[in-house]
C-alpha cells in the first residue's frame, strides 16, 4: 500500500467516523455511492434503504443541514441529490470502490469508533 492510498484511507475514515455515524446515514452515504449523478424523491430514498422511515428521514435531514445532499424543488416536486461539492462526492464515490465485505470493516471501525469516543470534532472533510 502506497503513502496515497494509505491518504485516501485516512480521509476515508475520516469522513465517515464525521458523517456516516449512524447505520443509516451509512446505507445514505453507499445509495448515493452508487448513485452519484441522479436525482430521488424522498418516497424512493426511503424505498431503498433497509433502516426504518424515521431514521432514514432523520439522517437526510442531517445530511442537508451538513451539506452533504441538496434538496432541489422543480414544480413543487422534491427531489435530493448528492451535493455538488467536489471534496465530498470524491469521498462518497470512492465508497463503491470497495467490496461489500470492505465497506462493512470501513463501517463497523467507524461506528466503533464512535461509540468509543463519542462524537468526532468538527473537521475539514480531507
Amino acid at each position: 500500500m502506497t503513502v496515497s492510498d494509505l491518504q485516501v484511507k485516512a480521509g476515508l475514515h475520516a469522513f465517515l467516523n464525521r458523517y456516516g455515524n449512524t447505520r443509516a446515514k451509512q446505507e445514505v452515504l453507499l445509495f448515493w455511492a452508487l448513485h452519484p449523478n441522479a436525482q430521488f424523491g424522498k418516497l424512493a430514498l426511503l424505498s431503498a434503504m433497509k433502516c426504518t422511515r424515521l431514521e432514514v428521514k432523520k439522517a437526510l435531514d442531517d445530511m442537508v443541514e451538513d451539506k452533504l445532499v441538496e434538496i432541489h424543488c422543480n414544480s413543487g416536486v422534491v427531489t435530493y441529490s448528492l451535493t455538488s461539492n467536489d471534496e465530498i462526492r470524491q469521498m462518497v464515490t470512492l465508497l463503491r470502490t470497495f467490496d461489500w465485505s470492505q465497506r462493512q470493516l470501513l463501517f463497523r471501525h467507524a461506528h466503533t469508533v464512535n461509540c468509543l469516543y463519542g462524537a468526532i470534532p468538527e473537521q475539514g472533510v480531507s
